[in-house]
């Protein structure tokens, strides 16, 4: 529902600050994301988001969902103030 929020306009990002979600938790939103521009992101470092066997499931630095990539990555990065 969260990551829908994003997609509806309802919300400009769903921020998930900690471990607590697992990768396949987000999977079927991602797709609703990219297809408007939007994405799955590492809370920590703005990273997009991995799903390969070779990663850990857990989701353990938190995850960001937006489609508006300067403004919120960049402060959680803090490598933007765009968002002030």
């Amino acid at each position: 529902r969260k990551i829908l929020m994003v997609v509806d306009g309802e919300a400009d990002a769903w921020v998930f600050p900690s471990a607590g979600t697992k990768r396949w938790d987000t999977a079927a939103g991602e797709p609703l994301l990219e297809s408007l521009g939007g994405f799955l992101a590492d809370a920590e470092t703005g990273a997009r988001y991995v799903y390969s066997a070779s990663e850990n499931p857990h989701n353990l630095k938190g995850i960001v969902a937006t489609i508006h990539e300067t403004g919120i990555i960049g402060c959680l990065t803090g490598k933007s103030d765009s968002l002030s």
